[in-house]
Order: structure tokens, then sequence, then C-alpha cells
């Protein structure tokens, strides 16, 4: 066995450097500023698809939507239970993506993510 200990050292090293083969890594903190700063950025530019990790820890169901609004500021577009915010194309498609949370009492009750 102790003659295999130096191949095993090198295959698990060498698995480390292969990005498929990492150990997941918590999704980093959400950034408010940033997701603000995307608002009517051009499709192809926004980068709100990469936050919605982060996001989904930061927006919780129950939550009241003054307080998604003062996180997430004005929605890209809004009606009376639902409020949506673009998210911009897919790194991996050509379709734009959305995150749309919606409310009952005006509370969230739902969030969902989907491409249009």
């Amino acid at each position: 066995m102790t003659s295999r200990l130096p191949l095993l050292l090198l295959v698990s090293l060498a698995l480390g450097a292969v990005p498929g083969c990492r150990a997941p890594t918590a999704a980093p903190a959400f950034d408010s500023a940033v997701w603000k700063a995307q608002r009517g950025a051009d499709p192809q530019a926004n980068r709100r698809g990469t936050m919605v990790a982060a996001l989904e820890q930061a927006v919780r169901t129950g939550m009241p939507r003054s307080d998604v609004i003062a996180l997430l500021g004005e929605p890209d577009s809004r009606d009376a239970d639902t409020d949506t915010y673009e998210l911009g194309v897919s790194p991996l498609g050509i379709d734009a993506e959305v995150y749309t949370v919606t409310y009952h009492a005006g509370r969230v009750a739902s969030l969902s993510w989907q491409r249009r």
C-alpha cells in the first residue's frame, strides 16, 4: 500500500487542478449596490444572472415587499402582485432571463427564475 501512496497523492493533486473536480464553494454574499447598478443594462452586458445564487439567500419567502425593493431597487417591470428583474442573456444561450418575485398580502409568496 505504501508504494501506491505517491501515486494517490499525485492523482488527488491533479484532480484538484481540474475545475469540475473541485469541492463546491459557498455563493458570495449578495451585493445590493452591484445588483441595482445593473438596472437598465443592455441584456448582453447585464450580470445579474451571476448573482442569483446569492440572491436566493438574501430574498426569503415572507419578506415584506418594501424590504425587497430596498434590497433590489425598483423592478424592471411590476404589476399588483409581481416584481420582475431582468437578469440579462444567459452566458450559455441566447435567451434573456428574468427573476420574478410574487407577493401575497404584501409579502414574498414565491421566487422564480425563467427564460423568456
